[in-house]
């Protein structure tokens, strides 16, 4: 059975009230710097996106990354939006989530949305910070 606009409204902001977290997205660009072709990345692309309610939610997966300096856990996680956002496959993505009176940055690269009448849920990776 279809659902009715209102109710894909109304239970998209009832998922939005758990949006807790924010999240700056960046679109990776390709510009000509000095006669020279150049792809801008990480949060030297193209900010398409700042400060969006999101919920980041973490899978079980871990990965060890080997490190000269120190090992290092570099996780998978899902982070869950409005569907409106648009957010691609290789965007760079800046998620502030506020614990209290802590605040923890994650940066993290975009994965392929799934995309739901009522939410999104963008697969992402935890990367470096450039």
């Amino acid at each position: 059975m279809l659902k009715s606009i209102s109710d894909v409204f109304s239970e998209s902001n009832i998922l939005a009230r758990t949006y807790l977290d924010t999240m700056t997205v960046f679109h990776p660009v390709k510009k000509v710097v000095d006669g020279e072709t150049v792809f801008l990345t990480n949060d030297n692309g193209a900010k398409v996106h700042e400060n969006v309610p999101c919920s980041l939610s973490s899978k079980s997966t871990s990965k060890l990354v080997k490190d000269i300096a120190l090992d290092k856990v570099m996780s998978d996680y899902t982070i869950f939006a409005k569907s409106d956002v648009i957010v691609r496959s290789g965007d760079y993505i800046v998620l502030t989530r506020n614990i209290g009176q802590s605040e923890l940055t994650y940066y993290l690269k975009a994965s392929k949305p799934k995309l739901y009448e009522t939410h999104q849920e963008i697969p992402v990776n935890e990367v470096e910070k450039v």
